[in-house]
């Protein structure tokens, strides 16, 4: 199985940026974006996923790295399947 990283996927890219992310990675949104703040804040403008809450993993986490980030976000849960969507804009983000 290949991985893809947030600065593999940057670097193949002219202008640094990524005007909407979109993440789908059944329940490695945590390890995609952790300590991603920096790269998230300069490079992303709109990122929408499905998370889910495994391994001792939790929304809130999530919503940490995001808010750190500059990002404004909405959240739909789905408690009883310990997943949801979130989505979110970067109020910070210069095209």
């Amino acid at each position: 199985m290949s991985t893809v990283t947030l600065d593999s996927i940057l670097k193949g890219i002219e202008n640094k940026k990524i005007y909407f992310l979109k993440i789908d990675c059944e329940g490695a949104e945590f390890e995609f974006l952790e300590g991603k703040e920096k790269v998230l804040s300069s490079s992303v403008g709109y990122i929408a996923m499905e998370y889910h809450e495994i391994g001792g993993r939790k929304i809130d986490m999530l919503k940490n790295i995001l808010f750190k980030a500059g990002f404004k976000i909405s959240i739909n849960p789905m408690p009883r399947w310990h997943t949801g969507m979130l989505s979110g804009h970067n109020a910070s983000f210069v095209r």
